[in-house]
């Protein structure tokens, strides 16, 4: 039974509720008010379930927010170590809540979900807001899915210089299925600025607009909120839209050429444009970044053929750090000859994407057209003492390009300890290896 007040209220400095181990946990559910309340600096809140049963399947709400912080600073919620993850989820109202509050650290959480990342546990509300000149925190490689309004707002004038990045907004934890946010992945709005959103969120799936900075007409307000490098798709209505304002409504790029080893196109002159892969009009795969010259003109030289999607987008950047909505989409001929043209004439192993990551992560290789009738791929997984972890891949492949995702598990399905680890993949007489940092 919860208390008729706030759970856990505190008001000094440098106090720990919950640790990583399970016998440390705190069930903080079912409250009146707040399930913690924090004014103060340097506490730390990690491993706990604030509005959940004890096994973090179902809702024992509390009727306000899961966390609020008033002023205050270097709070941390949350961690990349074994255990040390929150779960959010099942409150009446916002999942955390800043007012006020900086230099917070919003780390691996599950926001909106439940322990296992893979069902609804929705917030009533926001998944995360920062409000009231809420500046400088920064919120990464959490799970916000799945609740009630937007998964990230940040209000307010004065609410600035914040960073969202490594997060999965409207997905699961693997990031492979659904799990929108009822509104929008990311908004701002009415007076934030100098907030960066990227790089390497995922933000798929949600109600409304992947990511909105909206000015509520008030011209300059909402200003220099940059967007990058992010896998932005299949929202419900844009990836990315600017609005009454926001981000001086900047006009993006237009994309007038492509080949499969190149973008080319206009902006204005000194712009950042990004280069995206998509299904439809959005940004799924980030393909990499170029400036526009003195003139306008901009070329991305791919270090890889396209990728085999139907749509090519842009956006653009410019000095101020206002970044637009995506161009509009260039319609490759169809997927089939796309892929056709791209079959790779080289072996190839890309960085894996997100990196570091937790706790999953992508990664790309190429068999070359040299191999017509298949050839035997391995890819695996060793740590840093050489020993190894996991085996991805071990069978014959066609030439093409292809995609592995590496869960953060051993061959036994555990999670492997956070570190340092290395992917090796060979291809008939290739070999190649990656360095890969997990932070579980």
């Amino acid at each position: 039974m919860g208390n008729g007040w706030t759970g856990i209220s505190i008001n000094s400095d440098k106090n720990t509720i919950g640790g990583s181990s399970e016998n440390k946990r705190n069930i903080i559910s079912g409250n009146g008010q707040d399930g913690i309340s924090i004014a103060g600096n340097n506490n730390t809140i990690i491993g706990n379930y604030i509005g959940t049963d004890l096994t973090g399947k179902s809702a024992i709400a509390n009727k306000w927010n899961g966390i609020r912080l008033y002023p205050g600073s270097n709070n941390v919620i949350g961690g990349a170590g074994t255990g040390e993850s929150n779960i959010i989820s099942g409150n009446q109202q916002t999942g955390i809540f800043l007012s006020g509050a900086y230099a917070t650290k919003i780390w691996a959480n599950y926001i909106g979900t439940d322990a296992a990342g893979t069902a609804t546990l929705p917030n009533g509300s926001d998944g995360i807001s920062l409000r009231s000149g809420a500046h400088g925190n920064v919120i990464g490689g959490n799970l916000i899915s799945a609740n009630g309004g937007i998964g990230v707002h940040l209000s307010d004038a004065g609410t600035d210089s914040n960073v969202v990045r490594d997060n999965r907004i409207g997905a699961n934890v693997s990031g492979t299925d659904a799990l929108p946010n009822a509104s929008f992945g990311v908004a701002i709005f009415n007076g934030p600025q100098h907030n960066v959103i990227g790089p390497t969120n995922l933000v798929a799936h949600n109600g409304l607009d992947g990511v909105l900075v909206d000015g509520a007409d008030n011209l300059g307000s909402t200003v220099s909120n940059t967007i990058t490098a992010n896998s932005i798709t299949a929202n419900g209505r844009r990836g990315i839209e600017n609005m009454r304002g926001g981000n001086l409504e900047l006009a993006p790029p237009t994309i007038l050429s492509l080949t499969t080893t190149e973008v080319s196109g206009t902006a204005d002159a000194g712009q950042t444009v990004e280069v995206f892969a998509d299904e439809e009009d959005e940004g799924l795969l980030y393909l990499g970044s170029t400036s526009a010259n003195a003139t306008g003109n901009f070329v991305l030289s791919l270090s890889e053929p396209l990728p085999p999607m139907p749509y090519i987008t842009a956006t653009s950047t410019d000095t101020a750090g206002n970044t637009s909505q995506f161009s509009q989409p260039w319609n490759v001929t169809s997927v089939a000859e796309t892929a056709e043209s791209t079959i790779p004439e080289k072996f190839s192993l890309s960085q894996n994407y997100p990196n570091p990551f937790n706790p999953t992560t992508t990664i790309n290789f190429a068999v070359p057209r040299k191999f017509v009738g298949g050839v035997k791929v391995s890819l695996k997984i060793f740590n840093i003492e050489g020993k190894m972890v996991r085996s991805l891949v071990d069978e014959d492949k066609s030439p093409g390009f292809y995609s592995v995702v590496w869960d953060g598990k051993n061959d036994e399905g555990r999670k492997a300890s956070s570190g340092l680890y290395f992917c090796t993949v060979s291809v008939g007489e290739f070999r190649a290896a990656r360095k890969m940092i997990l932070l579980q």
